[in-house]
């Protein structure tokens, strides 16, 4: 799952939290060598986008639709054996909020004591993403330390005030807490004198965690290392990270935006670079230990964006899923059943000519699961739509409450209780709320 929060103290960045199951491929991923990176160029081997067929089950999909249950605030959830997990999507940055039914919700406090420098800066803890392997619960981000300098009145450009450190929580129950504090993590590295903090966390189905590293220096953050840890509180670098410069582009990745392990350990992680001020490119790099990473520059990547991912099921789908939208603006599943060859499936809509992105994609109960924002270009206003597959291939779309902002979630979760989602409060005057797909 994933969220878009500030990162510690000063800065905004995206996040993803990313839950992973799956079995792992017969084929390695093929691509150029660890220094290699995405090209802009759409490769003429990849297969050409699809349209997705109806699914082999409409009757199925015609009688789920989406029901207000609550009207709570949250970011990205997460569902777990003791119920859901949710980030406080109110700037409330170590808090939580937890039920065990999806319709309560109780806001609950992680463990850090905020506190004050000597100059009276606040020092606090943020919360930035979120994932789950079944029986825990994990929460990364970063908390602020000193020696702090404080700024003069009006001056911009320098950054947070007070140093930052990646921090972690880990819980079994939703309620009770354990925390990395007081790590320090790996320090700053040259040139980053503000620290950093995880941004993004995923679980690692051959056993722990990793979790990516955001570099903080003034107002810029650039894509750190990438942690692995056993139990969630004690963490140790990979032995290498992808790479964060492309040739095309001035500036580095800011940061792993999603991340995903299977069943065999391999890792795939995404993150976007921005050749120009008009466009952008999504790579895509793996490993099958940590050792080495490779580019999977088969992906078609350029103007395209990539919200989430789910990894192979052997009980479901060989397949690995990535969803967001290609460069036409379509909502888009991508599928590969070896990190090398992508099909990239268009999802059906209703209204001709709609487009959107997809934000989130989930493997559930009543099988794969993908929400989305569209618009049909009449007025420009963007509604809720839904999406239900039973092998991340055929899709189809599921009935939505209305065209309005006020249809549907943006994020959803599996847990006890069934398939939730949080439609988060985004500053409007569209309420937020809790729904329940039945």
């Amino acid at each position: 799952m994933r969220t878009r929060l500030g990162v510690v103290i000063a800065v905004s960045f995206v996040v993803i939290g990313c839950t992973a199951n799956g079995q792992p491929s017969s084929s390695p991923a093929a691509g150029s060598t660890a220094s290699s990176l995405p090209v802009l160029a759409e490769p003429a081997s990849i297969p050409p986008s699809t349209s997705a067929p109806a699914s082999t089950e409409p009757s199925e999909a015609a009688a789920l639709a989406w029901q207000r249950i609550a009207q709570d605030t949250g970011g990205d959830v997460v569902g777990f054996a003791g119920g859901y997990v949710a980030l406080d999507s109110q700037g409330n940055g170590s808090n939580v909020f937890y039920s065990a039914d999806g319709r309560t919700w109780t806001s609950v406090a992680l463990p850090f004591r905020a506190s004050k420098d000597p100059h009276g800066i606040p020092l606090e803890a943020n919360a930035m993403g979120i994932a789950a392997d079944g029986p825990e619960v994990i929460v990364v981000g970063g908390y602020e330390h000193v020696p702090c300098t404080p700024q003069a009145a009006g001056e911009t450009g320098a950054g947070p005030a007070c140093p930052s450190s990646p921090i972690s929580w880990l819980s079994s129950d939703g309620t009770h807490w354990q925390t990395s504090f007081p790590w320090r993590g790996p320090g700053a590295p040259k040139g980053f004198s503000q620290g950093n903090a995880f941004s993004t966390v995923w679980a690692v189905p051959t056993g722990g965690w990793d979790a990516a590293a955001e570099d903080v220096a003034g107002e810029a953050g650039v894509a750190g290392g990438i942690f692995h840890s056993t139990d969630g509180l004690t963490w140790a670098a990979l032995p290498s990270s992808p790479p964060t410069t492309l040739k095309e582009a001035p500036n580095p990745t800011e940061l792993w935006d999603v991340g995903l392990a299977d069943q065999s350990g391999r890792r795939l992680v995404a993150g976007y670079w921005y050749p120009t001020g008009d466009s952008s490119v999504v790579g895509l790099f793996t490993t099958v230990d940590g050792q080495k990473w490779t580019a999977v520059d088969t992906f078609q990547g350029a103007n395209a964006t990539v919200e989430s991912g789910v990894t192979p099921d052997p009980n479901r789908s060989p397949l690995w899923m990535l969803a967001g939208a290609d460069a036409m603006s379509l909502p888009t599943v991508w599928t590969s059943p070896d990190l090398n060859v992508w099909t990239a499936h268009h999802l059906p809509t209703a209204l001709s000519g709609a487009q959107g992105s997809l934000s989130a994609i989930a493997e559930t109960r009543l099988g794969y699961v993908a929400l989305g924002s569209l618009s049909d270009g009449t007025d420009g206003s963007a509604y809720h739509s839904s999406w239900l597959s039973s092998d991340g291939i055929a899709w189809v779309q599921l009935a939505t409450p209305g065209t309005s902002g006020d249809d549907g979630p943006d994020v959803l979760a599996d847990g006890p209780a069934g398939v939730i989602g949080f439609a988060q409060y985004n500053g409007s005057d569209v309420p937020p709320g809790v729904w329940l797909l039945k």
